[in-house]
């Protein structure tokens, strides 16, 4: 059997309750009613005594108007008692059921069961009713147990001894026994018809136990009896009561510890030796990590039974359990590592026994721990315990696994799923309440918008997969290095945002210097050292904006103005000013028309600058430049518009359209006989980080009847060192495909020799810096010469660019220069204008 449990620690069941019907019922015929002996009242000195009929005392009403000897000192009803009875429920007429005493049975007492004549005994045996494994009573004309079966004494632990000439309340009822039965039950009798309900009833050691009770009237001749067959469905009906409780709070919505409370509060009514916990992790967001879900920390999400402060304080005092070792059968604490701490504060606390088993997932993931709390050190799970540990189990997956998808929900609407900081949504709502404080408190406050310098270039040249870890780790730097109050928030790509609160144009400045110190440190990432860099615009309340959508925008214009003002690898810091946002609509302006423009064929016009040989004066080719002649904002320097396409993705198309323009116009020249050698076209750095750029240019140069070596590729000295490996593939596939490729700008960078020895380049151009010192500056001529001499050295050719003067091209030509190109010997042209020089130089020339 069970360990006893105390029966008012268990609520009456519906049927248990006033205006319901419930087993304990007989009546005598109505013939009888008078002699009717009264019931046993509580406390007597032999609880088990017969009344002879007729003797003086309770009657059966008093027998069910007062609560059993179990429960003599709780008459009180339950405190969950309805204050209105349920709808009776409804009879099952006997004609359809009730077995039936055959016709002509004798109309007296016989040897049978219960004083039964031998014919009605011999029926309800061929029915199967009198089974010695069936729990049978039938009670006598006095509501007395007049029969109990050896399957009732099985299942509720009272021996025939004991159960004979007793009230059933007196064995079976608790607490919560209705004193309003008798009534119904008269009526059952006066009618005779078959009652079929389930009940709680208590067996012998006090266990609850809940039972089917069918109840057939019987009338053999004379006598009425009533016939009473139990059958236990507390396996059964246990895990109902707990799942139907559960699923009423999920309809209601109950929050996760509403419902857990709920759940532990029924647990404990079933099984009032122990007190029910259940642990769910610390922080909801670690439910997204399966790989350390197990080695999260812990905390109490409900333990109603732990009603003590001290059993509280011990059960959430650190360090918390984790779910490492746990498995779904309840082990004892004693015998888990991470659980030691925890078992030996409860056990101070009072319950120095505790058993614990996992709470897993649909997917097999662990959620969360339940934990049976014992006051006795020797106690363990019993078998109603056990069964019970199986029932929670799966009730508090589900409200464990709702509460992780609203969290998922909830993240995925409010949270970078990369970073974990607030996104732009969830940031306005607290930036929203925060300037309303600050307003009223009439306070400053700050917002920094931050933008990682490059971080595209990690993207292009580690993968995006490295650049989702630079920004992690940026977030990470960020969140450890912002004030308890500050709200920090990743907008997207390479953008944050901090909003600071209580922070002037002192504080706000010192903010983002603590910030950009903290990101400037290290970073491993594939191999190679990382050193980040950033850019922040600030924006002041109340003066740059009342609202945060005014504030991030003046910040972003103030970010970018730092941006474009630093210089390499130095981080930037800048405040908002008026002005910028004129300047951020003209830029807007700007970049709209840049994209008509390069949606049209004549949109950008190129110019063509001659490159001559400096011994002959012969041309050697053109030089194709952009030029930018807007009908509203007139003519655009080439350094605005070819930052501004780099800025706003245009630098691809930029490249494209310069190529084919190129390649178009030197094929209409050829076929006009215009003896034009070559073109030459500077390439961004961009077009040399993408693989496609050697078909593009051989599709271009077979479209218009072009040869690889009609075309020469320049790119700076800054582009080729590089340390992409990608930009030296293509340009040896540039190479390879019979393409002359220059070196622009050379002298600015740091290439060695060595450098030069590995690069598959052609020709070098002389910066137009040193061209411009020869006259006055002896370092000037003299590295101009070693420039000199190291193409010759290396097989390259070399053009002085930015050639103005008699005298720099006579000083360039006494040095062995053999190229030239600058205003002495012609501006940049329109091709029409260019054909026209041709033509005045032919007619120059000697015949």
């Amino acid at each position: 059997m069970h360990a006893a449990l105390p029966r008012d620690r268990y609520p009456a069941p519906p049927c248990c309750r006033v205006g319901t019907s419930t087993l304990i019922a007989a009546e005598p015929a109505p013939d009888d009613e008078a002699a009717a002996p009264k019931a046993l009242a509580p406390g007597m000195a032999n609880p088990t005594a017969i009344p002879a009929p007729g003797a003086s005392g309770s009657t059966p009403d008093a027998a069910l108007a007062t609560p059993s000897p179990h429960s003599a000192t709780h008459s009180a009803p339950s405190p969950t008692a309805p204050a209105t009875s349920p709808p009776a429920r409804q009879p099952i007429p006997a004609e359809s059921t009730a077995p039936a005493v055959p016709t002509g049975a004798p109309a007296s007492p016989g040897g049978g069961p219960a004083g039964l004549s031998d014919t009605a005994a011999a029926h309800l045996t061929t029915l199967g009713l009198l089974q010695a494994g069936q729990a049978v009573l039938i009670l006598d004309a006095t509501l007395r147990i007049a029969h109990a079966s050896a399957g009732f004494e099985h299942l509720f632990g009272y021996p025939a001894a004991e159960s004979l000439g007793r009230w059933p309340n007196e064995l079976l009822g608790g607490p919560h026994s209705d004193p309003a039965t008798l009534a119904s039950l008269r009526r059952l009798l006066r009618h005779p018809q078959q009652w079929q309900g389930e009940e709680l009833l208590y067996d012998r050691a006090g266990q609850p136990r809940w039972a089917s009770i069918t109840l057939i009237p019987l009338r053999d001749g004379r006598h009425r009896r009533l016939l009473c067959l139990l059958s236990d469905v507390t396996s059964r009906k246990m895990p109902e009561t707990l799942r139907q409780r559960a699923l009423d709070a999920l309809t209601r919505d109950a929050p996760l510890a509403a419902l857990l409370d709920i759940l532990c509060r029924e647990a404990g009514r079933i099984a009032p030796a122990v007190a029910l916990a259940v642990f769910g992790p610390a922080s909801p967001e670690t439910w997204t990590e399966e790989s350390t879900a197990s080695a999260t920390p812990l905390k109490l999400l409900a333990a109603p039974a732990l009603s003590t402060p001290a059993a509280l304080a011990a059960a959430t005092a650190p360090p918390a359990p984790t779910l490492t070792s746990l498995t779904a059968t309840l082990t004892d604490s004693r015998e888990l590592a991470d659980w030691s701490g925890y078992h030996a504060r409860l056990s101070n606390a009072g319950y120095p026994a505790s058993w614990v088993g996992l709470l897993s997932g649909s997917d097999g993931s662990p959620l969360g721990a339940l934990v049976f709390h014992y006051p006795n050190a020797d106690a363990r799970p019993d078998e109603l315990q056990l069964r019970l540990a199986e029932v929670c189990q799966p009730l508090c997956t589900l409200a464990l696994e709702r509460e992780l998808a609203r969290s998922r929900i909830h993240h995925l609407a409010f949270y970078d799923p990369l970073t974990r900081l607030p996104n732009r949504r969830l940031l306005a709502a607290q930036a929203g309440r925060l300037i309303a404080q600050v307003a009223r408190a009439r306070a400053p406050l700050a917002v920094l918008f931050l933008n990682l310098d490059r971080f595209k270039q990690v993207n292009d040249t580690l993968g995006h997969a490295a650049g989702d870890t630079l920004l992690r780790e940026t977030a990470r730097r960020l969140r450890e290095s912002a004030r308890g109050g500050d709200l920090l928030g990743h907008l997207g790509g390479d953008e944050f945002a901090l909003v600071l609160p209580q922070a002037d144009a002192l504080r706000a400045a010192a903010s983002a210097e603590r910030l950009l110190a903290a990101l400037a440190c290290t970073y491993p990432l594939n191999g190679i050292t990382l050193t980040p860099t950033a850019s922040i615009g600030i924006s002041l309340f109340p003066e740059d904006g009342q609202e945060l959508d005014t504030l991030l925008r003046h910040a972003d214009l103030a970010m970018h103005q730092a941006k474009n003002g630093q210089r390499p690898a130095v981080h930037a810091i800048h405040f908002f000013r008026a002005d910028m946002n004129r300047l951020a609509r003209e830029r807007l302006a700007l970049e709209i028309a840049l994209r008509e423009a390069l949606a049209q064929p004549e949109g950008l016009q190129l110019h063509y600058q001659p490159q001559v040989r400096l011994a002959s004066g012969v041309l050697r080719g053109v030089e194709v430049l952009a030029r930018w002649r807007h009908p509203q904002y007139g003519d655009i320097q080439p350094a605005r518009f070819i930052a501004l396409a780099e800025e706003c993705g245009l630098i691809d198309r930029l490249g494209l359209h310069m190529l084919d323009g190129a390649c178009r116009q030197l094929a209409d020249w050829r076929r006009r006989g215009l003896a034009v050698p070559a073109v030459a076209v500077n390439l961004s750095a961009h077009h040399f980080r993408d693989p496609a750029l050697p078909a593009q240019i051989a599709r271009l140069l077979l479209q218009h009847g072009l040869q690889p070596a009609d075309l020469i590729i320049e790119a700076t000295e800054s582009v080729m060192m590089d340390s992409d490996g990608g930009t030296l593939d293509i340009l040896h596939a540039l190479h390879r495909a019979g393409l002359r490729i220059a070196m622009d700008d050379f002298g600015t960078g740091y290439s060695s020799l060595g450098d030069l020895c590995r690069l598959p380049i052609s020709e070098l151009k002389l910066d137009r810096r040193f061209v411009a010192d020869l006259a006055g500056d002896d370092r000037a001529l003299a590295l101009t010469d070693t420039v000199i001499r190291m193409g010759e050295s290396l097989g390259l050719s070399v053009l002085a660019e930015g050639v103005e003067t008699e005298a720099q091209r006579r000083r360039l030509q006494a040095l062995g220069c053999q190229l030239a190109q600058g205003f002495l010997f012609a501006r940049p042209m329109a091709a029409a204008e260019f054909e026209q020089w041709l033509g005045q130089r032919a007619e120059k020339r000697p015949r």
